[in-house]
């Protein structure tokens, strides 16, 4: 397995947290909301329940993490 590093610079890292804050702020929740319209399907708004849910839990760790480097 061959294990990289790259240095990324400070603008990339700060639309990094900008994305993943709308993707914990807006498309996450917005994924929660429309899963719970009845209109879908069972399958449909389980996978949107899921989508929402994993973009949430996702987005926040990584955000996390990247500010903790930032931090150190």
């Amino acid at each position: 397995m061959i294990n990289e590093k790259t240095e990324s610079t400070v603008l990339e890292v700060q639309k990094s947290q900008a994305i993943r804050l709308a993707d914990v702020f807006l498309i996450a929740p917005y994924l929660l909301y429309v899963s719970s319209k009845r209109e879908l399907s069972e399958l449909d708004r389980n996978l949107l329940f899921g989508l929402g849910v994993a973009t949430l839990f996702y987005n926040a760790v990584n955000y996390i993490q990247n500010k903790n480097k930032k931090d150190e």
